[in-house]
């Protein structure tokens, strides 16, 4: 890794684990996926999605799988001492593994640029109306990609 390149660092609550991600992040937004608005209590997530081999972590990590909405496993990381959960990771975008915003020690470095979901937004969960949002998954990535850049 270059010096010029980005380096993020995290952890979870407890810091039992802990993890650098380098480089830009390829997307970061909110999803409001019943999913996972369930599995973090709250009214949104907010992630970044990064290449796997862009990822050290050092701790241990639980996890937990269940069918998206596309029908392709979802895979949630956890700490398995302080429940935080920090990174997921889905059967249909192999190589990618997306890191909760929130577990960053400087969560400012990285700008959500779109809502996804946004069909379940809760009507108490307060957006920012200048983000692009999509009613569902948009088919891939690359439907993210395209609709983002200029």
């Amino acid at each position: 890794m270059s010096e010029s390149q980005k380096t993020h660092t995290g952890s979870c609550l407890c810091g039992a684990v802990q993890y650098k991600v380098s480089g830009d992040p390829m997307l970061a937004g909110h999803c409001h996926c019943i999913d996972c608005r369930k599995s973090a209590g709250t009214g949104h997530v907010t992630l970044a999605m990064f290449g796997v081999d862009q990822f050290e972590i050092e701790g241990p990590l639980t996890t937990y799988s269940r069918p998206a909405d596309s029908g392709a496993a979802v895979t949630r990381s956890f700490c398995p001492t302080c429940g935080s959960r920090l990174f997921d990771e889905t059967a249909s975008l192999p190589g990618v593994k997306a890191v909760m915003l929130g577990t960053l020690d400087n969560p400012e470095a990285v700008q959500p640029q779109f809502h996804v979901y946004f069909k379940n937004h809760l009507s108490w969960d307060a957006v920012d109306p200048a983000l692009t949002t999509f009613d569902e998954m948009p088919p891939d990535d690359d439907g993210i990609r395209e609709t983002l850049t200029p």
